[in-house]
């Protein structure tokens, strides 16, 4: 699985628990869909970041063509 799978499915999931959150009467229920939901958002978040980086990274690893 690439990262852009793994997100995919992220955001697929994210956008489950909101619909399960707006369908459910049970308060708490609602409360702890919405709570992971936020979350899992953070997460992805969090990834995309992680992502970004690792860009950067190999972006400058090319760059470089001294050794270690």
């Amino acid at each position: 699985m690439d990262f852009n799978q793994l997100r995919s499915g992220l955001i697929l999931f994210h956008r489950n628990l909101l619909e399960r959150a707006e369908r459910t009467t049970d308060t708490r229920l609602k409360e702890a869909y919405l709570s992971a939901a936020k979350h899992l958002a953070e997460v992805t978040s969090a990834l995309d970041k992680f992502d970004l980086a690792m860009k950067k990274i190999r972006e400058l690893e090319k760059g470089n063509t001294q050794p270690n």
